[in-house]
Formats: C-alpha cells, sequence, structure tokens
C-alpha cells in the first residue's frame, strides 16, 4: 500500500508539473511575405491538467513541432485550406494518426491565424487536444503572454 502511494503521488507530480518544452521542429518563417503566404501561430496557454503533455503539430499534415504549455509554434502556409491538427497521447507517445484532432480553416494571403491548443480537464489517459481558432484581439493578447520555448 505505501509503494501504490508513493507512486501516485510521483505520477500526480509529474502529470501535474510544467516539465515539457516547446520544440519548433524546422523553421520556415523566412519564407514570409505577405502577397503569397499566411502565417499561423499556434499557441497553449498555462494550465494545471496535462502540463507535463507536449503535444504534437501538424500543419498540412506536415510535422512542425511540439508544443508544451504556455509555448507556442510559428509557421508559413500558401493560401488555400488549411488543417492544424494533433494526437491524442501522453507525453511522448502518440496512439495513431487515425485519432488526430484538428482544425480547417481557410487561409489568406497577408494574414496572421492564431489557433490556441487546449487540453481540457478530465481527457483520460489519453488527453484529446482541442483547437480554436482566435480572432486577431484575442489572438495577439494570448501570444503576448506566452513564450516560444516555455515548459
Amino acid at each position: 500500500m505505501k509503494k501504490l502511494i508513493i507512486f501516485l503521488s510521483l505520477f500526480s507530480s509529474f502529470f501535474l508539473s510544467g516539465c515539457m518544452y516547446t520544440t519548433q521542429a524546422q523553421e520556415n518563417t523566412r519564407d514570409f511575405t505577405t502577397q503569397n503566404s499566411a502565417k499561423i501561430y499556434v499557441m497553449r496557454p498555462s494550465g494545471i491538467w496535462a502540463s507535463a503533455i507536449n503535444s504534437p503539430v501538424y500543419v498540412n499534415d506536415q510535422y512542425i513541432g511540439r508544443i508544451g504549455e504556455n509555448g507556442y509554434l510559428i509557421w508559413i502556409v500558401s493560401p488555400g485550406q488549411t488543417t492544424v491538427s494533433s494526437t491524442k497521447g501522453l507525453v511522448l507517445i502518440e496512439f495513431g494518426h487515425n485519432l488526430k484532432h484538428k482544425i480547417t480553416f481557410n487561409a489568406e494571403a497577408g494574414k496572421t491565424y492564431y489557433v490556441r491548443l487546449t487540453i481540457p480537464y478530465g481527457s483520460s489517459l489519453e488527453p484529446s487536444p482541442v483547437f480554436l481558432l482566435l480572432d486577431d484581439r484575442n489572438g495577439t493578447t494570448l501570444l503576448k503572454n506566452i513564450s516560444p520555448n516555455s515548459g
């Protein structure tokens, strides 16, 4: 019984602590021009629930990085239908692309898009990311309060 209590204490502190960082897979922001591309910020605000999870992020099925709490990723896309997605899973474990969670929108040249990723409380052992497309005012406000490599 004592071992179980110790295990649960350690697991809880790990699961609730913010120990995961945001890592951008590669940079493509040098290609940004307002005439032929759109910029996307994928942001994850701080939260107590699932803070030890850094979610893999894909834009149009291309892996762009992992996002931890209080972090963001930047990606440049061509105009047109754009999908931002992630998978269910704990820490570094992904449970397959068939379990992707996503948001799709029409990206317009010269515009900046702000996508908020959250993991709702009580998402079970396979936390499910939820995406929300923010307007410019809410997106820039959230962006000011987070940093690209936090954890």
